[in-house]
């Protein structure tokens, strides 16, 4: 039996955060393939060894996991590099949240 698993979707609410964000939200992918997570887990090692390229790309594929609903929900590496510079904590904050959210699907708890 073939089985087409779509991607799933978890939404952040950007309120979270800061109540100013209230009613903004960011799109998760939390289903990711096996090579999604070890590209991310090799771009990860590489900016801990102090790769001078690797930051980047690690943000363009947290752009890549945040670009996955509608149109107003994408995200460009562009807009990520603007983001730290006005607020790194908000930056840091998005990437937790993408996690959790990737850890709470991951969970063995029946979905609801």
């Amino acid at each position: 039996m073939k089985i087409d698993i779509p991607k799933v979707l978890a939404t952040v609410d950007l309120g979270e955060y800061a109540p100013e964000l209230k009613g903004k939200f960011l799109c998760v992918w939390v289903n990711l393939p096996a090579d999604v997570l070890t590209e991310h887990f090799l771009l990860a090692a590489k900016v801990k060894a102090d790769d001078p390229n690797a930051y980047v790309e690690l943000l363009n594929w947290y752009a890549q996991i945040w670009s996955q609903g509608t149109a107003e929900t994408h995200w460009t590496l562009d807009e990520l590099r603007e983001l730290e510079q006005r607020d790194a904590s908000f930056l840091s904050w998005m990437i937790s949240a993408t996690w959790s959210k990737y850890a709470e699907h991951k969970s063995f708890k029946k979905k609801a």
